[in-house]
């Protein structure tokens, strides 16, 4: 396969007029110069166009579009215009450190197995102040992230680097039906078609804002996570009953179960996901069963105090 440019990286953008130009201008000035920049406004209502479009460079790819269609909506039209051999997460709100394209190309350049990267990164408030508080992803080793990722999402979004044949091979295009937590999803479809890992360097500086974050989007987050939970258990070919299901997401999440009944309808889950994983081999069989054994041990934890 050819491409055009070592990197593609894609941004959507929806009403965040406010911070565009500085995550742009953090892309504009990397260290690593050979790029090209697709920013899909995905049919913002305030001055992100304006914003934007006062940014004049040859490596700028402007998609707009009439109406909002979702933030995983404008990111799948992004990746599918890409013609990189790598693909960057950014978004509109946060800005990347100047190294950050080349640390990570470099990476991948050096390690051809691995097929996605993230890293750590830093929170900064609404005037892009830093907090003062890290936002370290774990940096286990590819095998034992994969088991992890069954529990929640390890990775920092908008820090991800990955290599665009292994998106359009595996079709790994974000599904859109998880409108919150799709980043989860594809991280986890990512990491069982190539290593995956996360860099313990502070690459990108992670934008809390009040448009950001609300009660409602919260809630929905966590329902969508719990779909994804679920479908992930689809490839083990396993059927499960309301209580083994509810018993499960409760383990997963950390949440306290009721009784011991509750935690046995838990533990028949995890003993047919370790049965059918001896025989598909989709994960380390050891590690698996040492990480069902910790959330179970936490599970004994809570029940008992």
């Amino acid at each position: 396969m050819r491409y055009s440019v070592p990197i593609s990286v894609v941004m959507p953008c929806y009403n965040y007029g406010k911070y565009v130009s500085e995550a742009i201008q953090s892309i504009l000035k990397q260290s690593f110069a050979d790029f090209e920049f697709i920013i899909v406004d995905d049919g913002s209502k305030d001055n992100s166009s304006h914003e934007i479009k006062a940014h004049v460079d040859d490596r700028i790819i402007f998609v707009p579009l009439k109406e909002n269609k979702g933030n995983y909506y404008a990111r799948n039209i992004g990746m599918r215009l890409a013609k990189g051999k790598y693909v960057c997460v950014m978004d509109a709100d946060d800005i990347s450190y100047p190294q950050r394209l080349a640390v990570q190309y470099n990476y991948l350049e050096k390690h051809p197995k691995m097929g996605a990267i993230g890293s750590w990164a830093e929170y900064i408030d609404e005037n892009g102040l830093l907090t003062g508080r890290p936002m370290n992803s774990l940096t286990e080793p590819w095998e034992k992230l994969k088991v992890f990722l069954l529990m929640n999402n390890y990775f920092i979004h908008p820090t991800i680097m990955f290599r665009s044949y292994l998106l359009h091979k595996h079709h790994l295009f974000y599904n859109e039906k998880y409108k919150f937590a799709s980043d989860f999803d594809f991280i986890s479809r990512f990491s069982l078609v190539s290593p995956v890992c996360n860099m313990g360097e502070v690459l990108v500086k992670y934008r809390i804002h009040s448009a950001q974050i609300t009660t409602e989007k919260n809630i929905l987050q966590n329902q969508y996570a719990d779909q994804i939970r679920l479908a992930q258990l689809k490839k083990f070919n396993i059927k499960l009953t309301k209580q083994e299901k509810n018993a499960y997401l409760f383990l997963m999440k950390g949440n306290l179960l009721e009784n011991k009944q509750e935690l046995e309808f838990g533990m028949n889950v995890l003993n047919k996901v370790l049965s059918r994983n001896h025989k598909l081999k989709l994960y380390n069989q050891q590690l698996l069963y040492d990480f069902f054994d910790y959330i179970v041990s936490l599970a004994h934890e809570k029940m008992q105090t």
